[in-house]
């Protein structure tokens, strides 16, 4: 009973007293760090972090990449990047290919990593946006859109955004 109670709350809409940039930035953020951290949970389950989760989808989907090219898709620093695909690669998940003539460093997807990747389901996103009917699902993708989009252009980025890993 407790249970229900607390999902019936939560579910709940709550008036904002006072709607403005700000206040929407942070329920935003909040969201932003809920969700995050549902995903964490699933995640977790098969031992991997949601940074890792998303160079193995950017690899997957785009093939073989340098660390600047994951970096430009992922919107991370190319240090964060390469940090975190020397781990991967300690794991197996990831190959690093140098070349004697090129200052590049390539990364592949391991045969470990590509079977790790066919196992990442997105149920805890799902969970979360099954609150949303599929017309509202569209209006605030592309309300995030724009957002994102205004603010590359504020940080000075240009060129296509790269919305789907």
């Amino acid at each position: 009973m407790a249970k229900k109670r607390a999902l019936k709350q939560t579910e709940e809409i709550v008036e904002i007293p006072h709607v403005d940039a700000f206040n929407t930035w942070l329920i935003l953020d909040y969201t932003r760090f809920t969700v995050a951290r549902l995903r964490d949970i699933e995640l977790t389950k098969l031992g991997i972090t949601p940074e890792q989760a998303a160079i193995l989808k950017i690899l997957c989907r785009h093939g073989t990449s340098t660390i600047t090219q994951i970096a430009d898709r992922w919107m991370r620093q190319p240090q964060s990047v390469s940090t975190l695909i020397s781990r991967m690669a300690k794991q197996g998940l990831v190959q690093k290919v140098k070349y004697p003539k090129r200052k590049v460093i390539e990364i592949n997807v391991t045969e470990k990593g590509k079977r790790l990747h066919d196992k990442l389901t997105s149920d805890s996103i799902n969970m979360v946006f099954s609150a949303l009917s599929q017309d509202d699902l569209q209006k605030l993708s592309q309300y995030l859109k724009l957002l994102y989009i205004r603010s590359r252009g504020l940080l000075g980025i240009t060129g296509p955004a790269p919305f789907l890993l």
